[in-house]
Order: C-alpha cells, then structure tokens, then sequence
C-alpha cells in the first residue's frame, strides 16, 4: 500500500512538474527582461540548466542492462505492440524517474539559488 502511494506520488511529482517547469520558465525568462536586467536572468537559467542536468545524470544512472537508447525508451513507453508491455512498462518508469530527478534538480537550484541571493544581500546591507 505505501509503496503504491509512494510510486504514485513520484508519477505525480515527475509530470506535473515537469509540464509546470516546462511551462513556466519561458514565462520566467520574457519576465526577467522587462526591464533588460540581465542579473534576473540568472536564476531561472540556472533551474533550465539543472532540469537538464539532472535528466541526463538520471539518464545516466540508469542499470546497466537496459540496452535501448533514449530515445527509443521515449518511443517505447508508448508502444506497447511494437516493444511488449513488459519494456513499455520498464520505460515509462525510467522516463517517469528522468523526470523526477530532473525536477528535483531544478527545484533545489532554485531554492539554493535564491537563498543565497538574499543571504548576499543582507551580508551587503549589514
């Protein structure tokens, strides 16, 4: 039972944030330039470049017996008659973990990111 609300939760967590972040950071880069300061520019940079990283360190971290490429994977998951359901089913959690971590990556990025700004600021103004 746990185990199912915990796979459940990382499915949610992965999707939803995905599509969110996916969805979100262009809107946070056109914001960041109006008025052109390049400094706003930095932290949702910084999240774009962390969900990337942490999918292909994910990706990376991967078991060593899964042969197929990412890409493959990709279309795996959804193709259940061209690959069975068994690698269907394998995919769809490898990419469902790409996506989890690849949040997660962001998420904290931007966390650390802008606490550290502020700690900045405060050490600035003290």
């Amino acid at each position: 039972m746990i185990g199912e609300f915990a796979g459940l939760a990382v499915c949610l967590i992965a999707l939803l944030g995905s599509m969110s972040f996916i969805a979100l950071v262009p809107v946070a880069l056109l914001s960041a330039t109006r008025p052109w300061n390049p400094h706003k520019l930095v932290i949702p940079s910084m999240m774009a470049i962390a969900f990337f990283i942490g999918g292909l360190l994910s990706w990376n971290l991967i078991p060593f017996h899964w042969d197929l490429s990412f890409w493959t994977t990709l279309a795996a998951a959804g193709q259940a008659e061209k690959y069975g359901h068994l690698v269907e089913h394998k995919a769809e959690g490898i990419l469902i973990w790409v996506l989890f971590f690849s949040v997660a990556g962001a998420t904290v990025t931007g966390i650390v990111a802008v606490a550290a700004t502020k700690v900045r600021k405060r050490l600035q103004h003290a």
